[in-house]
């Protein structure tokens, strides 16, 4: 048995999968992964070990497989480790030339081998598209290549390319684009060709059908190949006709499509994944081989760096286009039938670097849905069984076949206090199907156990604990909820929990400390810091305001990609928050740090005139104007306070959490706008979008997380406004 290691994701890569069905060739002993939390659930869910240190993997192995999702490969040079201790290496795609010879190198002097494998062009489906497209090659020129594929299969279209064309051939790209896609176009040799590459994690839902698909157009007609549809389609343009019952056709003996003179489909009848998974077993079975023979290897190390090469030209030739400055987002109108109900497209030139976009989104990419939503579930379970609870404690629901009046509930058991609360946790629970409303009166539909609410909250913290965020997260809802009934009498302050003795322990974990609040951070720094090389003049400073900057968690994004980028001297920062202790805090923390940067104590609902007209290139309002009474007032007054040509970004909750309904709810300013009439916390996210579109005049307004992303499921948005 070969004792294999995998050093990167699991889920969503067949090939990775198709080892763990391998059994009578390999033994799985383990995965390697440092930078990626979605390799926790793969290791959990199939009983492996999950190795962090590199040190740590077994003495024994004799295989690693470097699949293209890998994190660690990114920024450790894990191969060469791997080589080093003798073991061989299959990587998925190659990071370039020159490592590809140093692995090489490596191994000489190491009982080991090296191969670099993308299995899909080795498939019979992508080897007979190669033998027709030759064959046709004989009669006529290709005109034209069309490509449409995700940037992992990248590789492998290259090497059927190369196959097919049978020539060294060289590129020269001609434009390069970001749209939903990245569209690369130019020439191959003498054939023009269009590369349309998206990333399988991060594209829209409306695209999860989309082909992998490689088209060699000639003067006749268009021959394609759908890699994952395993067939080859044969399109005619002369239109003669053609009875294709008397044709007889099948993958192996199919002759000269190029007269057949209609369309025509070929399909591999073997399941594909069935072809991998023998393809995978004979790529271990030769590498194990070769310990008894190396002369085997000779001819692949030449077909190894020839392809490397290659590819490493290509991609050399992209990243000269990926340092131009007029590249541009946009969003394209033919998304808007899969948007939500009275949600906007808005074109937005240069309004964000795509670049530094991506980086951001890959930084954060590993974040598994299925996670995301378990621990949502587990937190939610364990806040509205705490909620029932404290309703028990407090004489309601106790008799699960007893109707309880909400009115009576409110003036008799509560005595009409906090009753705004007490309806927001009534609707939370009838939503989440705790409860059942009926014509004003409610009764209970599931019986609470304690041990359930403990065993909720182990699992919650489970799934978050540095997974998603700083444990101390969890930690702060537990003891809210510790401290419920003082809360609700105004026995004990919301802010002596979330600053216990003045200590900023869980106010970091909560808007620093966690993926969500990073991911956003993240994203206004990059931002502003864009915006600022655009802007900057070098005489005119430009001048960014905070508003609500708290702790600073925001700030410390925005001012370190600053400095690091030499852009500080550039602007001017006015940091403003309703609390002196704050005030107090940003000094002591940016004093020797920052010196072009002001303080200034500001109530958002009071003092946002002393603000100025027409002051600021940039607003940030991260977090703080759900805390406002009057939203559409204060959105203005921000308006009153930009110039032409600025930005304003603003990150908010668009649903409500019901862990700030056991929590910063106690502390927060009762609304006057519709929050009032409905009764909520917060705006949901077209609410917030038709907002700001009717108080900013319908500007250009950009907003992330996207609906695909896992992070979108915590229902915090931000809203990034070009003036």
């Amino acid at each position: 048995m070969i004792k294999t290691i995998i050093c990167g994701k699991v889920s969503g890569n067949f090939i990775v999968e198709s080892l763990f069905k391998l059994k009578d060739i390999i033994e799985i002993s383990g995965i390697f992964e440092v930078n990626s939390k979605t390799t926790i659930r793969d290791a959990y869910f199939n009983n492996l070990p999950l190795f962090t240190n590199i040190k740590n993997i077994p003495n024994n192995t004799k295989l690693a497989y470097v699949p293209f999702n890998s994190e660690i490969n990114r920024d450790v040079d894990i191969v060469r480790y791997l080589l080093n201790r003798g073991i061989n290496v299959i990587e998925e795609i190659p990071k370039s030339k020159k490592d590809t010879i140093k692995y090489l190198k490596e191994i000489k002097s190491k009982n080991c081998y090296y191969l670099i494998r993308n299995l899909y062009e080795e498939t019979e489906i992508s080897k007979m598209f190669i033998r027709k497209a030759k064959q046709i090659m004989q009669e006529q020129k290709i005109i034209y290549i069309d490509s449409f594929i995700s940037k992992d299969m990248l590789f492998s279209i290259f090497k059927i390319i190369k196959s097919s064309l049978n020539e060294n051939f060289c590129f020269d790209i001609k434009t390069f684009s970001h749209d939903e896609f990245i569209t690369i176009s130019g020439k191959i040799s003498e054939i023009t060709f269009c590369f349309k590459v998206y990333d399988p994690i991060n594209i829209n839902n409306r695209c999860k059908y989309y082909e992998n698909k490689l088209e060699f157009v000639f003067e006749d007609g268009s021959l394609i190949l759908e890699i994952f549809k395993n067939i080859i389609i044969w399109e005619n343009r002369r239109n003669l006709f053609f009875d294709k019952d008397n044709i007889n056709i099948n993958l192996y003996n199919a002759e000269q499509l190029l007269n057949l003179k209609t369309s025509f489909t070929v399909e591999n009848k073997t399941d594909l994944n069935d072809e991998l998974l023998l393809l995978v077993k004979k790529q271990i079975t030769f590498l194990n081989n070769m310990k008894n023979d190396g002369r085997k290897y000779l001819p692949k190390v030449h077909e190894i760096i020839k392809d490397v090469q290659l590819f490493d030209e290509f991609e050399c030739l992209v990243r000269k286009f990926d340092l131009k400055d007029d590249l541009t987002i946009k969003q394209n109108s033919y998304l808007s039938s899969n948007l939500e109900k009275n949600e906007w497209l808005y074109e937005t030139p240069n309004l964000m670097n795509i670049h530094c976009i991506q980086d951001v989104e890959r930084r954060y990419s590993f974040i598994d849905h299925v996670h995301v939503n378990k621990f949502l579930e587990s937190i939610n379970m364990y806040i509205c069984l705490s909620m029932i609870l404290f309703f028990q404690n407090n004489g309601v629901f106790i008799d699960c076949n007893r109707k309880y009046n909400i009115n009576e509930i409110i003036e008799k058991n509560f005595n009409s206090r906090n009753k705004n609360i007490i309806l927001r946790w009534l609707n939370i629970l009838f939503e989440n199907e705790f409860i059942h409303l009926e014509n004003n009166n409610c009764y209970l539909r599931k019986v609470v156990n304690k041990n359930n609410i403990d065993r909720y909250y182990e699992d919650a913290k489970n799934l978050w604990d540095w997974k998603l965020g700083d444990p101390l997260s969890i930690d702060y809802i537990n003891q809210n909820i510790k401290y419920l009934q003082e809360l609700f009498d105004g026995k004990k302050k919301c802010n002596s929990i979330l600053f216990p003795g003045g200590d900023l322990k869980y106010a970091k974990a909560l808007y620093k400390n966690n993926m969500v609040y990073r991911y956003i951070n993240d994203l206004v720094a990059i931002t502003i810091s864009d915006y600022v090389k655009k802007y900057s003049s070098g005489i005119n400073k430009i001048k960014i305001l905070e508003i609500g900057a708290g702790i600073g968690a925001t700030t410390d994004s925005v001012l370190k990609r600053l400095i690091d980028e030499n852009l500080i001297d550039e602007v001017l920062y006015k940091y403003t928050d309703i609390s002196n202790f704050f005030i107090q805090c940003a000094k002591s923390k940016y004093e020797n740090v920052v010196s072009n940067i002001e303080y200034e104590k500001i109530d958002i609902d009071k003092d946002m005139e002393k603000l100025g007209k027409e002051t600021f290139d940039i607003v940030i309002a991260v977090g703080v104007l759900n805390n406002s009474g009057k939203l559409n007032t204060v959105l203005r007054e921000i308006y009153n306070t930009v110039k032409k040509d600025s930005l304003i970004l603003i990150a908010e909750p668009v649903k409500e959490p019901p862990e700030m309904l056991v929590s910063q709810v106690f502390m927060m300013t009762k609304p006057t706008d519709i929050r009032l009439e409905k009764n909520r916390t917060f705006l949901n996210r077209l609410e917030w979008l038709d907002l700001l579109k009717d108080t900013f005049d319908k500007k250009q307004i950009l907003t992330y997380p996207k609906n695909t992303h896992a992070l979108y499921e915590f229902g915090q948005q931000l809203f990034v406004v070009k003036i």
